[in-house]
């Protein structure tokens, strides 16, 4: 199963190249958490080669929520060090638009924390981490600089407090429901 999109400048209006839709893909993304017990070290630059983002906003609660714990993992899978799934620029591979996500993440902002507040709580805490230990600032060189900053802010004044049962509540959110 490989997802692939065309580029563009506007990430609302992604093409999509093949003929997998986002249920397949969240299908996908369900059974890896549920074989791998967590959502580490997932293939995220072949079978979930996905623009998850455009469906942060979905009516559709399991579109939504899948989604939202995508980003979760693609953070996940860069603050751990097993890989890195978003572009800078640089790749010569095809990856994850990390400024997407982040423009989508805070335009439904209030949304998430409201539906889903593991799922926010969990992934506040890894930006927290990434731009604290990993430099999400200079990072992303292919983002302008106003927008590096717009994120480190954003971040920085969310509150996101909270213990290893989080995890297991966000997965939960996302309808995966594994034994803590």
């Amino acid at each position: 199963m490989r997802e692939r999109y065309l580029k563009s400048n506007n990430c609302g209006e992604r093409k999509m190249k093949s003929e997998l839709n986002i249920n397949q893909v969240i299908d996908h993304l369900h059974y890896c958490v549920n074989e791998e017990g967590g959502i580490i070290d997932f293939p995220w630059c072949s079978e979930l080669l996905y623009p998850f983002y455009l469906h942060f906003g979905d009516p559709n609660e399991r579109f939504r929520s899948g989604s939202l714990l995508a980003f979760f993992g693609l953070l996940c899978e860069w603050e751990d060090g097993s890989g890195f799934p978003f572009c800078t620029g640089i790749e010569e591979y095809e990856c994850h638009n990390f400024e997407c996500y982040m423009d989508h993440f805070i335009e439904l902002m209030d949304r998430t924390k409201r539906d889903y507040p593991s799922i926010y709580t969990t992934t506040i805490s890894s930006l927290k981490n990434l731009i604290y230990h990993n430099d999400l600032i200079g990072t992303f060189k292919n983002i302008s600089m106003d927008k590096r900053l717009q994120y480190k802010k954003f971040v920085e004044d969310e509150y996101a407090e909270h213990d290893k049962m989080v995890y297991f509540m966000a997965l939960k959110e996302a309808g995966i429901d594994l034994q803590a």
